[in-house]
């Protein structure tokens, strides 16, 4: 049996770059390394007698594709933070679904994280909704 080896995220050693000009009064094809277009004083000498003066190539960049990092929606508090909150309204004498409703309404006013302030935000909004939960 033999074990297989998955390597990850490898990067190339070396690169083959080649450029590709063409003559505007032919139209003839002509190919250029990038060793060739990095020098200053590069020509090209077309069949036609046109000489061709690329401009110098001073860098390339490879850019690598970024890891797509998991979306967390902006409407949905983290589950920690809610259930501290709720066991704060909970000592105040909400149930677990009062509390809940409170704290994600509260969460959506003000998109805060912080446990107290969602909690006095939520004692506030509940003052104004005359103890009514929605």
């Amino acid at each position: 049996m033999t074990t297989i080896n998955k390597i990850k995220n490898l990067r190339p050693t070396e690169i083959d770059g080649s450029f590709k000009y063409s003559c505007p009064n032919c139209s003839s094809d002509y190919w250029a390394t990038l060793k060739q277009v990095r020098c200053r004083e590069f020509v090209i000498v077309c069949d036609c007698e046109t000489i061709l003066k690329p401009k110098p190539v001073e860098l390339i960049r490879i850019v690598y594709k970024k890891k797509k990092q998991k979306k967390v929606s902006e409407d949905v508090l983290d589950p920690e933070i809610l259930d501290r909150c709720c066991k704060s309204l909970m000592s105040y004498g909400f149930d677990k679904e009062e509390a809940t409703k409170l704290i994600q309404k509260a969460y959506k006013d003000t998109k805060n994280t912080d446990c107290a302030t969602l909690v006095k935000m939520s004692l506030s909004n509940f003052g104004e909704n005359n103890g009514k939960c929605n």
